[in-house]
């Protein structure tokens, strides 16, 4: 808690796991995404002092906003009925101007699993709606410099897979969905596709094919599309 009463998560690295990187370039690359609204905001960083077990002990320290609701992971298990391809649409969305963000900043998030998303109520809705918000960006590199198996973006494709194995076992999507989830296999093989000449990486295109196979799919069914 701040001093107002809003609550904070605090992020504690060992200062030893620094010594071949600055921990203020680390925190700098925190600062460039503080006004991306799909990110946790960033407020604070730097040096901690405090004693464990006795003896003192120095860490680097990272405050960010604290995001509610339930990870990825979590929801896909605790809240069952509310994945839906509503939410599967919204979850590219965000993956996507996610994605971008971090292309228009040359960083890579590098840690995007499952518990670093977080699915949270929509405070003021009318009716259950929920948002995405990316946290924990203490592995944030510049592009390229990743080590390791799976970049951003297979992470948001796995993403995309367990949303949708999810809806699958709930077994009440109608015709519509049923084709339009169909298509979005192809659309997730051209994500991996390793030919940069033919894969589809773009964020913009791959939210704009993801809306066009649902488009076509409420078409073929005679359905009227829900535009949100």
């Amino acid at each position: 808690m701040d001093h107002f009463g809003r609550a904070r998560a605090l992020k504690l690295a060992v200062k030893e796991d620094y010594q071949e990187r600055s921990y203020l370039g680390e925190l700098g690359y925190q600062a460039k995404l503080e006004s991306y609204s799909q990110f946790a905001r960033f407020l604070d960083g730097g040096i901690v002092q405090t004693t464990v077990g006795g003896s003192p002990m120095e860490f680097v320290g990272c405050v960010e906003e604290w995001v509610e609701g339930e990870t990825l992971e979590a929801f896909l298990v605790q809240c069952h009925a509310d994945v839906s391809v509503s939410f599967l649409r919204t979850f590219v969305q965000v993956a996507c101007e996610v994605l971008q963000s971090l292309f228009e900043n040359a960083l890579c998030h590098d840690d995007l699993h499952c518990r670093n998303i977080m699915i949270t109520p929509l405070k003021g809705a009318l009716e259950t709606t929920y948002t995405v918000k990316i946290i924990d960006m203490g592995s944030l590199k510049p592009i390229g410099m990743s080590r390791k198996r799976f970049d951003d973006l297979r992470h948001i494709v796995n993403h995309i897979v367990a949303i949708c194995n999810a809806i699958h076992e709930r077994r009440i999507a109608n015709t519509s969905e049923r084709r339009f989830l169909r298509a979005v296999g192809g659309l997730l093989n051209s994500m991996l596709d390793a030919d940069p000449d033919t894969s589809l990486r773009d964020p913009r295109q791959i939210r704009e094919q993801f809306d066009l196979a649902f488009t076509r799919a409420c078409q073929d069914s005679g359905d009227h599309p829900v535009v949100l």
